[in-house]
Order: structure tokens, then C-alpha cells, then sequence
């Protein structure tokens, strides 16, 4: 998403970045329910109370605002949203185990 992100921003400005991204991050932020049985079923150490909330201000944010208010997509902040959740994602998610160390110098 933060590569279809960026290309949308430098290619035809803020306003088509949400159209570039909508499909990878509906499904993506739908997915990630699974955080939370993963954490209910004992897959993973992290506490419910803490992923609850957050994913579901992500699901609240994508489905409840994003999808049901489609006017709200073209604003400067959405873009702005759509970017930094995506940088985030790929420290918290990396591709590859050298990414991992790269973002932890981005944070400190």
C-alpha cells in the first residue's frame, strides 16, 4: 500500500491517493480481526485488550468513515492517514528481517 500510496500522491496529488489504495487497505485492515483470535486462541502472546482497540478504530476509521463516507476520501489528511498507517505497517509487519532493524533506527 505505501508504494501505491506515493505513486498516487507524486503521480496526481492527495486527492487520488484513497482511489490507489481502497481494495489492499479494506482487505488488509479486515484481515487483521485475525490479530485479535490469534491473541484470544493463544497463537500469539499479545494481549486482546490491547489489539482490540486498535484494530477496531482501524476497522471503525476504513469501514465506518472511509467506506461509508465516500466525500471524506479525497481530503488532504486521508493521504496523510493512508502513508504513515502504511510506514507503521511495514515496521510492525517486515518483509525481511533487515527491515526490522532499519525501522527500529527510523523510531529511536
Amino acid at each position: 500500500r505505501l508504494y501505491y500510496a506515493v505513486d498516487a500522491l507524486l503521480r496526481s496529488g492527495h486527492e487520488d491517493v484513497y482511489a490507489a489504495v481502497e481494495r489492499p487497505l479494506q482487505l488488509a485492515q479486515t484481515a487483521a480481526v485475525l490479530e485479535i483470535l490469534h491473541g484470544l486462541v493463544g497463537l500469539v502472546r499479545s494481549p486482546v485488550s490491547a489489539t482490540l482497540p486498535q484494530i477496531g478504530s482501524r476497522l471503525f476509521v476504513t469501514w465506518g468513515i472511509l467506506w461509508s463516507f465516500p466525500e471524506t476520501r479525497t481530503h488532504i489528511l486521508v493521504s496523510s492517514l493512508v502513508i504513515s498507517c502504511s510506514i507503521t505497517e511495514v515496521c510492525m509487519y517486515p518483509p525481511m528481517s533487515s527491515l526490522r532493524s532499519s525501522c527500529m533506527l527510523l523510531v529511536s
